[in-house]
């Protein structure tokens, strides 16, 4: 629809547009609403991760959170299609180093700049339980 294509084209922040096409953004829509199993409107972390064909898990769950944090929105469990528009922005864009850091911060939840035990313990069994169902 030519609204959602408006509202997925504005800037980024910087100034830059989200993306340059009107059919890039009418592709991602696409893409969002066979993703959208239960035509809701909105895309749960299960709904892609099934549509990607892939197992629910646990990370997939802290990158999808982390994405609605990054947004600075509350953290639902799913997004609507702007929101899933520059979340796919975000991810796209990152160098090397803002990738690495994204995913330091997936772990460090209590934002010390450390992981402590407990956090590298969920790392370590997220890490071990994505190599299992691979």
């Amino acid at each position: 629809p030519k609204d959602v294509s408006k509202k997925a084209r504005r800037a980024s922040g910087d100034g830059r547009p989200l993306f340059s096409a009107a059919a890039q953004v009418d592709v991602l829509y696409a893409l969002f609403r066979v993703a959208d199993a239960d035509g809701s409107n909105t895309l749960a972390v299960g709904e892609l991760m099934e549509y990607l064909g892939l197992e629910h898990s646990d990370f997939a769950n802290r990158i999808f959170c982390m994405l609605e944090y990054i947004r600075g929105v509350h953290v639902s469990g799913s997004c609507d299609f702007e929101a899933y528009v520059v979340s796919v922005w975000n991810v796209c864009t990152l160098d090397a180093d803002e990738y690495r850091d994204f995913c330091f911060e997936l772990y460090d939840v209590d934002e010390s700049g450390y992981l402590d035990r407990e956090e590298v313990l969920d790392l370590v069994a997220d890490i071990t339980t994505e190599s299992a169902n691979v």
